[in-house]
């Protein structure tokens, strides 16, 4: 999927080839079979609109069990909401273009970033807190209530208080809550590699759909260049490490409209 340089779509490279490797994970593609196949058994509810009112469009009630799964898919890939792993990047792109066909004043730019947005759901790590609260609540109920999609948690903050003192009882409820939950530290990496990820995909599909041997690999890639078989070596069992869960380092971020 190479975009070039330069172009609107820069700042959300990682996001968009985030995509690209949980299609290709076999567990998301099981999972989606799942979802699609008992989707038919627990349908939502579409809401009319009220009489004597005007409504545009109508409201769709989700089932107990698509809001499950809506949390799992947020918990296990990040993902707002099950996607096709049949539809590329560009598909979607395509697809979410075609929506806004009649809105042609729509910049694309603003286009994909309502897309991305949707897709992989940025949470705040911290509403806010009120420290002269804390080292009397802490000690019995927890002054939050638990996110329900995931263990984000809503706290308050008295900004006129010392900043000294609003860091330390942040730090106070972040170390508490992270020990309850038994959080294990993921390391994340957001930085560009949007070349290397052009490439692991490209390895990907070159082993999986078209069936090449590791030796067909490194002659595809083979231009003469030193050293450069010996960085697909490397690439192919990275290529496999990004689709089985290492999507996962490049996490959501916010995208500004």
């Amino acid at each position: 999927m190479p975009i070039k340089k330069g172009s609107a779509e820069k700042k959300h490279y990682a996001l968009m080839y985030k995509w690209e490797f949980i299609r290709r994970n076999e567990t998301y593609k099981s999972d989606y079979r799942k979802f699609i196949k008992k989707i038919g058994l627990h349908p939502g509810k579409y809401k009319q609109p009220p009489v004597n009112q005007k409504w545009k469009g109508i409201d769709y009630i989700p089932s107990k069990y698509e809001q499950e799964q809506e949390q799992y898919f947020y918990k296990e890939y990040g993902l707002g909401q099950p996607n096709n792993p049949d539809l590329s990047m560009e598909d979607l792109i395509k697809q979410t273009l075609n929506k806004f066909k009649d809105e042609p004043q729509i910049a694309q730019e603003i286009v994909l970033k309502t897309l991305l947005s949707g897709m992989f759901p940025y949470e705040p790590t911290v509403y806010c807190l009120e420290p002269y609260k804390l080292k009397r609540e802490l000690s019995g109920k927890p002054p939050y209530r638990p996110w329900p999609r995931t263990s984000q948690v809503e706290v308050k903050i008295n900004i006129q208080r010392p900043l000294k003192e609003i860091k330390n009882d942040l730090d106070l409820i972040i170390e508490k809550g992270r020990k309850i939950l038994n959080v294990q530290e993921e390391q994340r990496d957001d930085r560009n590699h949007w070349v290397l990820y052009d490439m692991y995909l490209e390895i990907w599909d070159l082993k999986h759909k078209k069936r090449k041997t590791t030796a067909q690999i490194l002659d595809h890639f083979d231009d003469g260049k030193a050293g450069i078989r010996d960085k697909i070596i490397k690439s192919i069992p990275a290529a496999e490490d990004m689709v089985n869960g290492g999507f996962r380092k490049i996490g959501n971020t916010p995208i500004p409209f």
